[in-house]
């Protein structure tokens, strides 16, 4: 199964705990979705505590909030990125502008379960008090692939981005319970 996520925004190379949370708002819709789309809506009860054996909850909570990782080490998974810049910047401009790996960093934070330290005081969630996200760790990602290009629906100096990361799980082994994700 490859999906793809998309976030619209700044993508600061110095992030603080709002920016990753302002990223993360806006992934957590399409992660829903996803989540009540086959094949995944098959296996939905590893997301409930009460109904999903211990081994296999793929649930993590931090503070107060619940977060749920569909790239998880309870699923027996990793993944794979392919990431697209589209910025106001030239293409390859990013490297000597924009900080191209605290961009990335500050993206696979947003897309990972964070430290209670990542949280903002003020952070908003959905009425579920959950926070549904890609991965329980970015030491999942066994590979990123970036490519960036020309946003030439903004201005010159314009700090908007559009990023489009393309998601493709890889089972570490083959279980029932990932089965539809990794194939």
């Amino acid at each position: 199964m490859q999906f793809t996520l998309i976030y619209r925004g700044d993508l600061p190379p110095k992030a603080s705990a709002d920016d990753k949370w302002r990223i993360r708002r806006e992934i957590d819709p399409q992660l829903r979705k996803l989540w009540s789309l086959e094949p995944l809506n098959d296996i939905e009860d590893v997301t409930r505590p009460n109904d999903a054996p211990a081994l296999i909850y793929v649930g993590k909570t931090v503070g107060d909030i619940e977060y749920i990782p569909i790239v998880s080490k309870a699923l027996k998974l990793q993944t794979k990125l392919s990431i697209r810049l589209l910025s106001a910047t030239k293409p390859g401009g990013l490297v000597q502008h924009g900080d191209i790996d605290n961009r990335l960093k500050t993206l696979l934070d947003a897309l990972s379960i964070p430290s209670k330290q990542q949280i903002p005081d003020n952070a908003d969630l959905d009425a579920d008090g959950r926070m549904f996200c890609l991965l329980e760790d970015d030491d999942l990602v066994t590979s990123i692939d970036v490519s960036n290009d020309r946003l030439l629906t903004e201005e010159d100096h314009s700090k908007q981005a559009i990023v489009i990361v393309d998601v493709q799980p890889v089972a570490l082994s083959v279980t029932l319970k990932n089965l539809a994700i990794a194939f």
